[in-house]
């Protein structure tokens, strides 16, 4: 392998997709800023706040977003660990043409999950 193309295709990819297409890289930075802030809007109604919160302290709706992100992250990785136990055989069942084991490896994964 020619890592030195390699490494060379991947900087001209990432100038391609970036180059002239300013305003929707400065959309997915706004988008990093704001989805926090609305989780962490979540976080002061999860917590049961009457009436509905304002909507103030900036730095600590984005750090509560965060931390909700981050907890939720965490308890979806059991999840990510059952769906590749399952997914792998599958796929390698629907590769080697047995569909009937990839749909049953599909089927007992989607009930653990479940």
């Amino acid at each position: 392998m020619d890592y030195g193309n390699m490494l060379g295709d991947s900087f001209s990819y990432a100038k391609d997709a970036v180059w002239g297409k300013w305003v929707q890289w400065i959309l997915l930075a706004i988008s990093t800023i704001i989805f926090p802030l609305i989780m962490g809007y979540m976080v002061r109604i999860y917590s049961g706040v009457k009436p509905a919160p304002e909507v103030g302290n900036w730095v600590g709706m984005f750090i509560d977003g965060l931390k909700l992100f981050v907890i939720g992250f965490i308890y979806a990785i059991p999840l990510f660990i059952i769906m590749a136990i399952f997914m792998v055989p599958a796929i390698m069942a629907a590769n080697g043409g047995d569909p009937l084991l990839a749909l049953g490896s599909l089927g007992i994964g989607l009930l653990l999950v479940l």
